[in-house]
């Protein structure tokens, strides 16, 4: 780490035998050399908040930290997870731009890294996380993103686990750091050696050399438990207890009611407690009560803050507690959790309330843990919390609405459809208005990044009919209701009935009461409307206005959908030039933002455009751009469709060879592209390379490729045949070669229509998400580079 080549080790072993001493020893070393370090250990008997690792770890690491520049956005984003980190910084805490899930998620893990960046650069940091075997998936999906990003970093990760309970989530993450080259060491720490374990036990409690024996006789290798019975030895107690258990409930039965409270309260917390949350307990004095508890050697004081030394001491105290004194201690704990009103406690406070047996109490907490689950991106996390509150109280419609959003957003679209069929059963027909806001939140979970139109106009028809017969109709609802289903029709239905939409809407006053939203909706739509139409330079105001609209609104993810509709209007009037003024204006208004997904699909677009502006250098530049970031992000999709982009380039460019080879890879690593036309251009290298056999090999699997609306069904025969007459030409057969080519280029001139452009902008959109700029077909640029090759071809034989 001092020499910027960061790296990973991992301790492993049995509870007890040494891996916390190991590591806080390691710890303790490097502040001493220089080095900044932090800790942080997963919540035992579970609760945790999602990401609650790496909570506190921002908390420890921001403790000491001098303030970063403020034009960096990395502190505000970081208020989501630990929202105390911008006053730290002497900052105004600000607010942050929502966005959908995914996105939010990949912005904090984005953030947490630019945290650690700041953190090494002064000088190196030893960061130690502890039981990794017991830490939440989303805190061990963070842990394997900022490891990837420190080898060149002055950073040490420090990893504990047991090999017990199995978690292949944690599995997961080592075995991916090992194949990164990240994971530096791995260190399983077995029983220690009988000398080793004598003198341990001699540097706890000046023992005779017979007591010491017994001692490590006793102890079995394990650090610990050779720990506690040298320190009973030491007390005088010449029958030291044989357990855990035992020691423990000799060591408090000395403490005075409100020292063992604290003790007892510490146990049931499954946690370190902070010096407010100590203060807080019903306790006479807990500053002295604590120094009284810390006395028994079980516990550990870092400033006002209180633990347990080891969690199998912790373990041993909660399994000494009553029932009915433990449920007292969860439920007054979960009060005073909750009374500091910080979202990320929810969860620990319904594991609280759980633990006592209040679950009418729980059900509220667990609502407000699945808010905050969500509002960090983990979707899993949160529908556990709700099904959990789901199953433990009576059926509630918000809740199953909640839950059925989220599992839409996690494409679990059978789930969500059954909570929100519950829902509407709970609300009932007589509902009226609560039913038409369930539809048009249904709707609006359907637009964006998930892009369903026909569930959007499904949806939105429903609150249209609701509303229309209800006397008191929301006025602003039917305008969303309204802009909503007229984008599903614009997209994918018929964009003459949206225009018609659209009118009902600008007769309804929608968009002129300063709604920034429905601005946006409105324009977005009538974009689409107009593209669908072949109106391609009609369609640049309403995507600039839409674009402004998400800007002043501050809502980055929205204003991305209305910048690559201009964009995608402007390539489909073959302005290249203007389509690129679009991309910019998106990417700009991303600029450090953090949402890197979106920045991957402007590149992308970006990349296309300039290869069609013949900026082939740029175009290679922003390509290799796309695929670092989604190699950072370690999204499996966006690499395999980054492998797609930069194969289209480097066939622009003539580099055969790399194209051959990265749109095979995008193929095997199943890119969400057109698998049709990724084989074409593949083939279209091979042949370029001589390699006829492995051409045809893609033309004819090719043929055997499903096909759908995105692989523009009705240009493949002439794509098709003009790599016939290319691999025929290439073989010699030079007559075959030149009938086919002039079949392509005869079924191009029956294709110089380009009224159907929309309605493939469309298509590329709906079925593979991507930019549909990318998607562009251009009947006579087609036609012109066959009759190049014909040229081409009649050169060879003249």
């Amino acid at each position: 780490a001092r020499e910027g080549a960061g790296a990973v080790v991992t301790l492993t072993g049995e509870p007890g035998i040494g891996k916390t001493r190991l590591a806080t020893e390691l710890l303790a070393r490097a502040h001493a050399d220089g080095a900044r370090v932090a800790s942080c250990a997963a919540l035992d008997l579970g609760g945790a908040a999602p990401l609650g690792l790496w909570a506190e770890l921002i908390r420890e690491l921001s403790r000491e930290l001098p303030a970063p520049p403020l034009d960096v956005a990395w502190p505000a984003d970081l208020s989501a997870l630990a929202p105390e980190v911008e006053r730290r910084f002497g900052r105004e805490p600000t607010a942050r731009p929502s966005a959908a899930p995914d996105l939010e998620r990949a912005r904090l893990f984005e953030a947490v890294v630019e945290l650690v960046e700041w953190a090494a650069a002064g000088r190196p940091l030893v960061v130690l996380m502890e039981d990794l075997h017991i830490a939440d998936a989303p805190s061990l999906e963070l842990t394997g993103y900022v490891a990837r990003r420190i080898l060149r970093l002055r950073v040490l990760m420090v990893l504990t686990r047991r090999p017990l309970p199995e978690r292949a989530e944690a599995d997961a993450v080592e075995h991916a750091l090992r194949a990164r080259g990240v994971l530096a060491g791995e260190m399983t720490l077995g029983p220690l050696a009988a000398d080793a374990l004598a003198r341990l036990v001699s540097s706890v409690a000046p023992l005779e050399a017979d007591e010491i024996d017994q001692v490590v006789a006793a102890a079995d290798g394990n650090a610990l438990l050779a720990v506690e019975r040298a320190r009973a030895v030491g007390r005088g107690e010449r029958a030291p207890p044989a357990s855990l258990r035992g020691a423990v409930r000799i060591a408090l039965s000395g403490l005075d009611a409100d020292a063992r409270l604290v003790a007892e309260f510490a146990a049931v917390a499954g946690r370190e407690l902070s010096g407010d949350e100590m203060r807080a307990l019903p306790v006479d004095e807990p500053p002295r009560a604590a120094s009284t508890a810390l006395q028994t050697g079980l516990l550990t004081g870092r400033g006002s803050a209180l633990g347990y030394r080891h969690a199998l001491l912790r373990d041993a105290v909660y399994a000494e507690l009553a029932a009915p004194q433990r449920a007292w201690l969860h439920e007054t704990l979960a009060g005073t959790l909750a009374e500091r009103d910080d979202a990320g406690l929810a969860a620990e406070v319904a594991r609280h309330l759980r633990l006592a047996g209040r679950n009418d109490l729980a059900i509220s907490a667990l609502a407000r843990a699945a808010e905050h689950a969500r509002s960090l991106g983990a979707l899993a996390e949160a529908a556990g919390y709700l099904e959990e509150a789901l199953e433990v109280g009576d059926a509630d419609p918000a809740l199953l609405l909640e839950l059925a959003e989220i599992e839409a957003w996690r494409s679990r679209t059978d789930a969500s459809d059954v909570a929100f069929g519950r829902a509407l059963e709970l609300l009932g027909p007589q509902a009226g208005v609560d039913l038409a806001h369930a539809s048009m939140r249904r709707a609006n979970w359907y637009r964006g990044p998930l892009c369903v139109p026909r569930e959007v106009l499904q949806a939105s028809r429903r609150v249209l009919d609701l509303l229309r017969a209800d006397p008191q109709e929301d006025a602003s609802l039917l305008q969303e209701a309204l802009a909503a289903c007229a984008w599903a029709e614009a997209v994918a239905g018929d964009p003459a009935q949206a225009e018609e939409l659209l009118a009902e809407v600008h007769w309804r006053g929608g968009g002129e009461q300063g709604d920034e939203l429905l601005t946006h909706a409105i324009a977005s739509a009538r974009a689409f409307a107009l593209i669908r139409g072949g109106r391609f330079g009609e369609a640049y105001a309403p995507s600039i206005a839409g674009g402004e609209a998400a800007v002043r609104a501050d809502r980055p993810d929205l204003s991305y959908g209305a910048w690559l509709n201009g964009a995608c209007a402007a390539s489909c009037a073959g302005d290249f030039e203007r389509a690129l003024e679009f991309i910019d204006r998106g990417q700009d208004a991303l600029a450090g933002r953090g949402l890197i997904g979106l920045e991957i699909n402007y590149l992308a677009a970006r990349s296309y455009v300039l290869t069609r502006l013949g900026r082939l250098d740029e175009a290679r530049a922003d390509a290799d751009e796309e695929a670092k970031l989604a190699e950072r992000i370690d999204n499996r999709e966006l690499r395999a469709t980054a492998e797609h982009d930069r194969g289209l380039v480097a066939l622009a460019r003539g580099e055969h060879e790399a194209a051959a080879e990265l749109l095979a890879q995008a193929l095997d690593h199943h890119a969400p592209v057109s698998r049709p036309l990724a084989r074409l251009a593949r083939a279209e290298a091979l042949v370029r390379l001589g390699r006829c056999d492995e051409a045809e090999e893609e033309v004819r699997a090719t043929a055997l490729e499903p096909v759908g609306p995105s692989d523009f069904p009705d240009t493949l025969v002439p794509r098709l045949t003009r790599l016939q007459g290319l691999i025929a030409a290439a073989k010699g057969e030079h007559g075959l070669g030149a009938r086919r080519l002039e079949e392509a280029a005869n079924g191009w001139r029956r294709r110089l229509d380009r009224s159907a452009d929309g309605d493939r902008y469309a298509a590329t959109l709906t079925d593979l998400g991507r930019p549909p700029v990318a998607g562009l077909v251009e009947p006579d640029r087609e036609l012109e580079r066959v009759l190049a090759d014909l040229r081409a071809l009649e050169r060879t034989t003249a």
